[in-house]
């Protein structure tokens, strides 16, 4: 999915676009989680359900006989996950949720006691939002630390860089026909080849085709592994 935001107070700069992936959950997925994160210009949000981490007896209701799958310990995953393979990639953990009757102020400020404890543990935790997807009227109809975690999500893409830098056109370009391809059905896998050649259609030097390769795959448009074994293809 794609949001679009334009600054509110200088309509002539370009929006930013942010795309968001959503990866699996479930244990069954973790193993194929490491062949998706990457040190990419990305900011990774955690999510996870309020009302379970404050009532662990819940986890097993979420994933019946395997109650590490939700929590704190589901939580502890994706940050050791993130760590070893995202880098210094930015991540925000989000409560959601929030609404639930059986958050108090009281639960919040344990959640956050723990998050502060995290943040000492895991160095790319940036911050913790509360929120939820019902329509707050109390809000002026927003939705619950949504605005606030949107704004948050703004700032890092101009602290950490990840928007405002400059590539070559003939990279976009690339990027848009690669997109074109996948809707109208192109196969997931690429040999090495095939994308050289669409590359170069592209008015990009031979000797920059890595370097676009590597470039898609950071702003994920495709997954492309440096790893001797898998460059013939980008996926």
């Amino acid at each position: 999915r794609e949001w679009r935001h334009q600054d509110p107070k200088d309509k002539s700069r370009p929006p930013i676009v942010f795309r968001s992936w959503d990866f699996g959950g479930q244990e069954v997925y973790y193993t194929t989680h490491q062949f998706f994160l990457s040190k990419a210009r990305a900011v990774y949000l955690v999510l996870f359900k309020l009302p379970v981490v404050l009532n662990p007896e819940l986890a097993n209701r979420v994933d019946p006989g395997n109650p590490t799958a939700a929590g704190w310990a589901a939580v502890e995953y994706w940050l050791g996950t993130l760590e070893a393979r995202a880098g210094g990639s930015p991540v925000l953990l989000v409560g959601t949720h929030v609404d639930d009757a059986s958050v108090t102020r009281a639960g919040l400020d344990a959640v956050r006691a723990r998050v502060a404890e995290l943040k000492r543990r895991y160095r790319n935790v940036d911050s913790f939002h509360a929120v939820n997807a019902a329509r707050d009227k109390e809000r002026g109809g927003d939705r619950t630390g949504q605005a606030e975690l949107k704004a948050r999500l703004v700032e890092l893409a101009w602290e950490k860089k990840l928007v405002g830098y400059q590539v070559p056109n003939s990279y976009v370009l690339l990027a848009q026909q690669l997109e074109r391809m996948a809707l109208t059905g192109w196969q997931s896998v690429m040999p090495w080849n095939d994308f050289r050649a669409l590359a170069m259609d592209f008015n990009i030097a031979e000797r920059n085709v890595v370097d676009a390769a590597r470039f898609l795959s950071e702003t994920g448009d495709v997954v492309y592994f440096p790893e001797e074994h898998l460059v013939p293809f980008v996926f």
